[in-house]
């Protein structure tokens, strides 16, 4: 009983957001964010390429740790823990909580007092309860400035870059139109002149009259039609334009993009960049449920539209910068943020005329002879088909009663989408995942029908998995637990799901470092993975219960939410954890203590490390935010080494007792002047 007394001392307590969830400051100057930036080595703007230059900012420092934290034993008791009263006095525990506090040696409860992280740590402090630093706030932080950059950066550069980039490629396409003789080319630029018509009425703000805008007659009806359709977002219609149907409802702005209309804008017309598709095949007959999406002259037609926007980013604009530097930046920022597209892209069709005609910049007509187009078609059929289906075409995979839909059904689905995109939607890992763990790659339900499982839905094919869930994400990137979970709800029942879930696990256990960190988006889920991994003999006993494996697991599946939405406006659900330890027996020097999982904190320290060098790289970022960067940096350094000398059994120093217990101070510091 006295071991357990010297061991046991107090109660921590912090809010866990579970909403969807170098010491380098310099006044060095920063390059103009306005110049041309080159980046060496990539001028095809491959993914592979830009994969690679990203991922070398990915610096991480292997930890070798000897965890011997102090062990005590459980269940514990509640005469142990020396500020007891305290806790009880401000919390007012139900027996149901002290029961499961004496089990676990911590306790999550709701919290409804505090909306922004820093509130909760500076009520703490000023209330002589020592802190809990959690894992939760540094993710919560990080996604915090996520956000905040890359917001500052669409509205300062992107937009304007967007902007001049689609105005341009209009004024190219009317003159070509209007240039032009061949009837295949006047069809394929009239087409262009309406697709670069949609996004110019939005980020013009002027969806109404369009001829003050320079809207040609030619394309109004077709350019109205679209625009209505955004604008009602209420699901899939027939495109005008490009005549397979399209889910509108996409076009709803969310996130922080709701917050400006100069945001509302970019993101609609960044969205029909992103998802409207030059379809490469077409034939007869063709539907939803057909072999084709449109028909083969639509496909010539799309095709040649694709070859002939390749052709116009070799102009420049009236300044002299040439439109294809703009794509190119544009393309740059946003994969180093998110990723490459798995959709053909202009440099792709430019390649295809290289190799065809030895040279890049070729004459429109000689691409329009049926000859050369059907030979440029069978080069880029050779090229890889798209990884993710994103609703193209509201395709339907129609088979006889009692015929198996398999993995084929899917990569047909994704043959059927394959073309260009002027700005590709992008490749993200889980949703790859998503994608491999529900119709048609897996199938039918082999469950029980009394509870039938989220993931289930019956269709006229039959039941099937046709929703997945975020824990898919987490089994599939190794959580043994979070594939408990799932089993024990059924969602588990189907056929394939097991096979294909191993797949998953073993594509990811390949994975090397530049694999992890060849952009931002997968290396946050690469610090996920270091969190939800599980704790050894050594670490303190209370985060070797199930119970705390369950609380990290909800901890990335939130952090892994609020990835996924990128937004910090989310409304969020806050918890409370009280956590026993040991400290001295005074209750005004009661110490906090740091959640230890160093191994998630080196990964997010090279994750931020990352983040400011690229977007240095990039001349993407301002020393506003290269400072919050810097002062995180500092931040997670500080609380990575507590956490190693807790672990190791170390005693922390007063300064660092100090760091811990004034921790809303650094956060305020950080956040300042930022909605958190």
């Amino acid at each position: 009983m006295k071991q357990m007394k010297k061991n046991i001392g107090f109660l921590c307590i912090i809010l866990v957001f579970s909403s969807m969830f170098s010491g380098c400051i310099t006044d060095e100057p920063v390059k103009d964010n306005s110049a041309i930036i080159t980046i060496s080595g990539v001028n095809g703007i491959k993914g592979s390429e830009l994969n690679e230059v990203f991922s070398s900012f990915y610096e991480i420092n292997n930890l070798s740790i000897n965890a011997k934290s102090e062990s005590y034993s459980l269940p514990i008791s509640l005469n142990n823990i020396q500020n007891n009263n305290q806790i009880q006095s401000r919390f007012q525990l139900s027996d149901t909580q002290k029961t499961l506090l004496i089990e676990n040696g911590f306790l999550v409860i709701p919290n409804n007092y505090y909306d922004s992280i820093t509130d909760v740590y500076e009520n703490l402090k000023d209330s002589s309860i020592p802190v809990f630093v959690s894992s939760d706030s540094l993710l919560h932080v990080h996604h915090i400035l996520f956000d905040l950059i890359l917001k500052q950066i669409e509205t300062r550069l992107l937009y304007e870059d967007i902007l001049i980039l689609t105005q341009n490629l209009l004024n190219i396409s009317i003159q070509n139109y209007e240039l032009s003789t061949h009837s295949d080319i006047q069809e394929a630029a009239k087409r262009n002149i309406a697709f670069f018509s949609v996004p110019l009425a939005i980020l013009r703000n002027q969806t109404t009259d369009l001829s003050s805008i320079g809207i040609p007659s030619i394309v109004t009806e077709t350019v109205a039609d679209e625009l209505s359709f955004i604008e009602d977002h209420d699901g899939f219609h027939n495109s005008s334009l490009f005549l397979y149907r399209e889910d509108y409802s996409q076009y709803i702005p969310r996130g922080h993009y709701t917050e400006t209309d100069l945001l509302k804008q970019y993101f609609k017309a960044m969205m029909w960049y992103g998802r409207m598709s030059f379809l490469l095949k077409g034939g007869e007959p063709f539907c939803q449920g057909c072999q084709f999406l449109i028909s083969s002259n639509d496909a010539n037609i799309q095709t040649l539209q694709g070859f002939l926007i390749s052709q116009y980013l070799l102009e420049n604009t009236s300044s002299g910068e040439s439109l294809d530097s703009i794509w190119k930046r544009t393309y740059s920022i946003t994969s180093f943020f998110v990723g490459t597209s798995d959709d053909l892209t202009p440099y792709m069709y430019r390649d295809a005329l290289n190799e065809l005609f030895e040279e890049t910049s070729v004459e429109y007509t000689q691409i329009a002879k049926y000859a050369n187009l059907l030979e440029l078609k069978g080069i880029l059929s050779l090229l890889p088909s798209p990884k993710i289906y994103g609703g193209t075409g509201e395709i339907a995979i129609l088979k006889a009663p009692g015929d198996p839909f398999t993995i084929e059904d899917l990569n047909e689905t994704l043959d059927k989408t394959k073309g260009m995109r002027l700005m590709g939607q992008r490749f993200i890992l889980d949703s790859y995942m998503f994608q491999q763990l529900v119709f048609p790659a897996v199938d039918m339900y082999l469950g029980s029908f009394e509870y039938l499982p989220f993931t289930f839905e019956s269709t006229n094919g039959g039941p099937t998995r046709a929703f997945p869930r975020g824990l898919d994400i987490m089994a599939a990137l190794g959580s043994d637990l979070a594939y408990k979970i799932l089993e024990g709800e059924g969602d588990t029942s189907y056929d394939n799901y097991d096979s294909q879930l191993e797949l998953l696990r073993e594509n990811v256990s390949n994975f090397n470092i530049s694999d992890w960190n060849r952009n931002l988006y997968v290396s946050w889920l690469y610090t996920l993975q270091g969190l939800i991994e599980p704790s050894d003999i050594g670490y303190p006993l209370f985060m070797q219960t199930d119970a705390w494996a369950k609380k990290t697991l909800a901890t990335a599946l939130s952090s892994w939410s609020e990835l996924r939405h990128d937004t910090i406006l989310y409304a969020k659900q806050s918890y409370t954890p009280i956590k026993a330890t040991s400290m001295p027996p005074q209750i005004n020097s009661y110490h906090g203590f740091v959640e230890p999982v160093p191994n998630m904190y080196t990964r997010l320290l090279a994750l931020t490390k990352m983040t400011h060098e690229g977007l240095m790289y990039l001349s993407a970022i301002n020393q506003e935010e290269i400072n919050q960067l810097c002062s995180f940096e500092e931040l997670i350094e500080n609380i990575l080494n507590i956490s190693i000398k807790e672990l190791e059994g170390n005693k922390l120093s007063e300064e660092e007792y100090e760091y811990i217990a004034t921790f809303d101070e650094t956060l305020n510091v950080i956040l300042s002047g930022i909605d958190h």
